[in-house]
């Protein structure tokens, strides 16, 4: 009698041993943008509430710090690809500073405030120079991602754990990561892998970050 499992990642595996995604299941919004979108909403209402001091707005050289990539290395089946990543914050809820400051941020976020514990939504442009038509080398990534201090309140080191999903090349794929962060949460190694059936890749990254 036929039967069919359905996977975490949207796939399912019928009776004839083949994984497939389901069309039906391909348009759908991933699990970790849904709840991107609700810690915004909640969060908004708590910046427009929080009584703590203020925190710093994005200003001109913020804004050209942002535009440094992360170099990536991207493989997927028996290929390997260069990469780039660049980050974007819109909210991160701070656990880690003194509770008499402000523990929200949008776009800026101070290292200590990042590093000392955090939980953030963030937004990834990305480059993987996988295949040959250059306008399908860029995707986008969206996910949420915590960060534990380990040494000196995580100036020294510090990890983060995430999931994210990243739609490319008109795949929308789920991912789990995971990094480690020293110098200030200036520079960190970070490696995240999808199990989707159809974009079953592992990237690592050399992630630079100023704010």
């Amino acid at each position: 009698m036929p039967y069919r499992v359905i996977m975490m990642d949207g796939s399912f595996d019928s009776d004839d041993g083949v994984c497939r995604t389901p069309r039906c299941c391909r348009g759908k919004v991933p699990i970790s943008v849904v709840l991107g979108l609700v810690f915004f909403l909640f969060c908004h209402d708590a910046l427009a509430q929080s009584d703590g001091g203020a925190h710093p707005r994005p200003s001109w050289p913020w804004f050209f710090s942002q535009l440094i990539p992360s170099p990536q290395l991207v493989v997927q089946r028996d290929q390997a690809a260069f990469g780039a990543r660049w980050q974007l914050t819109p909210i991160l809820f701070s656990q880690g500073i003194h509770r008499s400051q402000n523990p929200w941020r949008t776009f800026v976020v101070e290292p200590i405030v990042r590093h000392s514990g955090s939980l953030e939504w963030f937004v990834s442009p990305e480059y993987l120079a996988l295949g040959d038509d250059m306008p399908r080398h860029f995707g986008v990534r969206t996910g949420l991602r915590s960060y534990w201090p380990l040494i000196e309140r995580g100036d020294y080191l510090s990890l983060s754990f995430g999931t994210s999903a990243l739609r490319f090349q008109q795949i929308t794929s789920v991912a789990y990561e995971t990094g480690v962060h020293v110098l200030f949460g200036l520079v960190g190694f970070m490696t995240s892998c999808s199990p989707t059936p159809r974009a079953q890749r592992c990237i690592m990254t050399l992630q630079v970050r100023v704010f």
